[in-house]
This record gives structure tokens, C-alpha cells and sequence, in this order.
């Protein structure tokens, strides 16, 4: 994996999900199968290649990602990582599609998983993160904005949550009509629930496709809010085909700004039936080892290299702040290696910080690397901070005094007054 390249990707590996505070329903296993902070940008990296991601509506609409530093320019702190989708609306449009990060789950329009080739099996959970700001009154009759889209088929016959005009009221769509849940096909709401502007708000969303159950739950801030069945949840696939996020909104609503973060899937290998509690995520909820940066579940070389790229990027917090001590600094960087066992400056992981590390980083000079190209600190390029921690752990992990050869000796001499200059 190159330098600079983040491992949100495919989650095969079963977690078990540890149910604080629920005792009446044996504890389901959750399989994480996709996540994304937007740290590979959009389209591509975690985002499949699928020509539904509308990329703009020329005049009317756009999107960008931006980094922790513009992101708080704009009042808006990510939820997770140091990035953050943003699409907005400069005007209406003749088309509802604004600019929406999208995926295709199935190998029928690329980027199928090989743990998952017909799509994501029910029953299944989306968790994503909205923050939203727009004014409902400007919209000449009645509009909407979607905060999310499910499809379990090709023809891309939905599922959907949106606030309407003028009411601004949040509603499901295209399930069965309201009030008939009871009787099997319809929907109700648990709450009257009005989208809050300027602020992150957490949707959790479960989804049973499959016979017998065909059932969808929505929970805000993990408060219950929505049930529902029948209309476009009965269909004749049970696995999760299609699902895009916001900015999704009618043709007549001239302005509005949505961002996205932590948008997480995961599926159960059990139904879920305690809807008064919205299913624990295994993103979120399920603690993780410090350090554990690419939140995968152990602590790796990747982690540090994430690490490395977070703050340069302006990271703090969790999971950046990983010995605890509520400052993000070469600590725990430090702490990262102790876990993995890394000596300081030692590139090639051999236990050794020797004249092959040296040459790792020299070859690497002034470009972007990784730690095994001699990157072992933050701004992510090899530079002149990352031979001072090289030269002060020199023949470390030895346990005989190290004598250089001649040419390293060269080196460490030229490096020693290079940064006797420098400083």
C-alpha cells in the first residue's frame, strides 16, 4: 500500500457486539462491511466507481471534501478523522440530482465485495452523520431534502428519509402509507422529529429486506423516531444494492449547504428486535485498542502511518490522542511504537537502527513516505526532524556497540552537522 493511501476499505471480519444495557436479546455478531470519513476523497478511494456519484450540476449545485483546517473555517468540526464531505446548492435546478456520494454494493455495476458478491445481506445497519443548513421557507411550495436513499434492486426502486416544505418535518418515503404499519405495510412515526440546523445529528437505520420481516427502523441521536414495512422495502432481493447519502434535493430548493461524515454498514447475523435501543455499532461503540488510528481492530504499521498523516493534516482528539493525555504530540506517536514494538527511527523493522535505515531515508529525502521509508514524523515528508530522531536512537536494538562502515560513518558525520545548521 503506498504512501498517503488510508485502509478504509471492504471489512470482512466478524465482531461481536457487546449490548450495554439490553439483557432481553442474546447478543447478535455484527460484521462491519464498509465505512467512510471521506479520507480517500471522493469519487474513488473508499467511494466504488459508479456512475451514479452526480459530481455537479453545472451552476446549481457542487461538492468538495474539505480538511479539518476548512472545515473549521466554516463552523463545522468532523465527526471523525480530519475530513468531511460538503455539497451545497448555489440556485434550483431542473433535476433533483445534486451532487451525492453514492456506492454500488453488488459486482453487477463494479466495486462488488468478494466477503459479499450478492450485495450486503439483511439484515443490515447504516449509521452515518449530517449536518445541515438551509432554509425551508425559500422553497416555493413543496420540496424536500433527502438525507439518505436505500435500494435492495437495479431499477433503483428506494427507500428514502427527507425533510419536506413547508412543514420541514422529517419523513420516510416510497414504504407503505402512514399508519398502516400495524396492518403490514405502511409507516409511523415514534416521534415528531424536525431536523436541527447547524449541528451533527446521528441516523442509525435498520433494514430487513428479507421475507417475513421486511422491516425498517430509524433512530435520531438514538432515540427511536420511524418505523416502517411494505412498499419499497418488500422487493424481491434481501441484500443492499444501492445507497447514497445527501446532497439529494427537489428541483425548486435554491440554496443549502449538507455535510457527511462516518458513514458506516454493517450487517447481523441475527434479526434485531430491542428497537427501543438502535444497534451498537462496531465503528463506534465497541471499544477499540489505542492506537488503533484505521479503526480495523488491532494496531498496526498502517496505524502509524495514519497517525503521522492525521496530524499533519490537524487532527486532535480521539484517536490521535492516543496515550490519553488530551495534547496530540510526538507522545503518542511514541506510544504507537511501544505497542507495535518499534524502535524510534528504525524504517526497515528489524529490530535495528543501523546504516540501513539510514540509507531508507536518505533515498527518501524530501519526498512523501511511510515509516518504512524513514517518515517517523509529522508533516509526512522525510525531512530533517526524521534523521534527528534516526541520529538520536543510532544503535539502538544492538546488543554489541554498532560500528559504522566507512561510508555511514560519512553520513552520520554530514547528517550530525547538517542539523547542527538547521537548528
Amino acid at each position: 500500500m503506498g504512501a498517503r493511501q488510508r485502509r478504509w476499505a471492504w471489512r470482512g471480519v466478524v465482531g461481536t457486539v457487546l449490548l450495554a444495557g439490553v439483557v432481553a436479546q442474546a447478543q447478535p455478531q455484527a460484521i462491519p462491511v464498509w465505512f467512510s470519513g471521506f479520507e480517500n476523497g471522493w469519487p474513488g478511494g473508499e467511494w466504488l466507481n459508479w456512475s451514479g456519484n452526480r459530481p455537479d450540476q453545472p451552476g446549481t449545485s457542487s461538492w468538495t471534501i474539505l480538511n479539518a483546517a476548512q472545515a473549521a473555517a466554516e463552523g463545522v468540526t468532523p465527526v471523525e478523522g480530519t475530513h468531511v464531505y460538503k455539497g451545497w446548492i448555489n440556485s434550483a435546478a431542473s433535476s433533483s440530482h445534486r451532487p451525492y456520494p453514492g456506492v454500488s454494493f453488488d459486482s453487477i455495476h463494479g466495486g462488488g465485495n468478494p466477503d459479499f458478491p450478492n450485495g450486503v445481506p439483511s439484515p443490515f445497519v447504516n449509521r452515518f452523520y449530517v449536518w445541515m443548513d438551509w432554509q425551508p421557507s425559500q422553497v416555493s411550495g413543496f420540496g424536500w431534502m433527502s438525507y439518505l436513499t436505500l435500494s435492495n434492486n437495479v431499477d433503483w426502486r428506494v427507500t428514502t428519509m427527507s425533510s419536506i416544505t413547508p412543514a420541514d418535518r422529517l419523513e420516510l418515503a416510497h414504504v407503505g402509507p402512514y399508519g398502516g404499519f400495524d396492518a403490514g405495510n405502511g409507516w409511523e412515526r415514534l416521534q415528531n422529529v424536525y431536523m436541527p440546523s447547524r449541528q451533527w445529528v446521528r441516523f442509525t437505520v435498520y433494514t430487513d429486506y428479507r421475507a417475513g420481516y421486511d422491516v425498517q427502523y430509524v433512530w435520531m441521536d438514538g432515540v427511536p423516531v420511524f418505523r416502517a414495512n411494505g412498499g419499497n422495502i418488500d422487493q424481491t432481493t434481501d441484500y443492499l444494492l444501492r445507497a447514497h447519502w445527501g446532497l439529494y434535493a427537489s428541483g425548486n430548493v435554491p440554496s443549502g449547504t449538507m455535510y457527511n461524515d462516518s458513514i458506516q454498514i454493517w450487517t447481523l447475523t441475527e434479526p434485531w428486535t430491542e428497537f427501543a435501543y438502535e444497534p451498537p455499532s462496531p465503528y463506534e461503540d465497541n471499544p477499540r485498542p489505542a492506537g488503533d488510528i484505521d479503526l480495523d481492530g488491532d494496531v498496526d504499521i498502517h496505524d502509524m502511518d495514519l497517525w503521522i498523516d492525521g496530524v499533519d493534516a490537524g487532527a486532535t482528539g480521539t484517536p490521535w490522542d492516543v496515550n490519553g493525555d488530551g495534547t496530540v504530540d510526538r507522545a503518542d506517536a511514541d506510544a504507537i511504537a511501544a505497542i507495535l514494538g518499534l524502535l524510534p527511527g528504525d524504517a526497515d523493522r528489524n529490530g535495528r537502527v543501523d546504516d540501513a535505515d539510514l540509507n531508507l531515508l536518505l533515498s527518501r529525502w524530501g519526498q512523501a513516505g511511510d515509516w518504512g521509508d524513514g517518515d517517523f514524523t509529522p508533516p509526512g515528508t522525510v525531512d530533517d526532524r526524521d534523521l534527528s530522531v534516526l541520529l538520536s536512537h543510532w544503535g539502538d536494538g544492538n546488543t554489541a556497540p554498532q560500528v559504522p562502515e566507512p561510508t555511514t560513518a560519512v553520513l552520520l558525520a554530514l547528517g550530525a552537522w547538517f542539523l547542527g545548521r538547521v537548528k
